[in-house]
């Protein structure tokens, strides 16, 4: 399968650069056919910002993280506009930062930590993969909540698995969205990474144990 390639501006100096970029590693694993790229990981004889126009161009679509309102990104961001090419825009919101003015009415994968980013990056690619693109995050909180949905009706654990396999999705989309869950304290689990199990939160599981 060719490589669909994904231009992926961020902000390099704000957050472990080699933390983030794994997220991307982690999303690829689902996709084969995917290949992010980042402007440091390829050395050209290109004016900077001429290589960056060839990676917008290039690109199925483009990833801008305006995380911190970086004058690089938001520089990259309005060349994709102005080249009308197809983009996203992500926004880490920990500790409740909105969205610069600018862009606060568009569209956007807002995420607090990279296991969420990791997650809404596979529900975006499975979107644009598949037949139909509905937004990104309602499409997120609708898989979250027929995830739920599954647990409370399995209350003796469920592997990712067969979590997967009960709502009739990939486990490559499940998966992530179940470690940013159990993240975010909204479920419960027990047993090693092989033998994990996943419980709604009002599982007592010294019950569990016990039986």
């Amino acid at each position: 399968m060719p490589s669909n390639p994904i231009f992926v501006a961020c902000p390099y100096t704000l957050f472990p650069i080699d933390d983030y970029k794994a997220v991307f590693s982690n999303v690829r694993k689902a996709f084969p056919g995917v290949k992010f790229v980042f402007a440091d990981e390829e050395i050209t004889n290109m004016h900077i910002m001429e290589k960056i126009k060839n990676y917008i161009l290039d690109s199925e679509f483009s990833l801008f993280d305006v995380t911190g309102w970086n004058a690089n990104v938001t520089l990259e961001l309005g060349m994709a506009v102005g080249l009308r090419k197809e983009y996203y825009i992500l926004l880490n919101t920990d500790g409740n930062t909105d969205a610069p003015a600018d862009i606060r009415g568009l569209d956007r994968v807002q995420y607090t930590s990279n296991t969420e980013l990791e997650a809404k990056l596979t529900v975006l690619l499975q979107q644009k993969l598949g037949p139909v693109q509905p937004d990104t995050e309602a499409s997120f909180e609708n898989l979250k909540g027929r995830i739920a949905t599954c647990l409370e009706a399995n209350t003796s654990g469920l592997s990712s698995s067969a979590i997967a396999d009960a709502i009739g999705e990939r486990k490559e989309l499940v998966q992530p969205i179940v470690y940013a869950m159990l993240g975010a304290d909204e479920i419960k689990s027990t047993g090693a990474k092989k033998g994990k199990k996943y419980y709604p939160n009002n599982i007592d599981l010294r019950r569990v144990a016990r039986n």
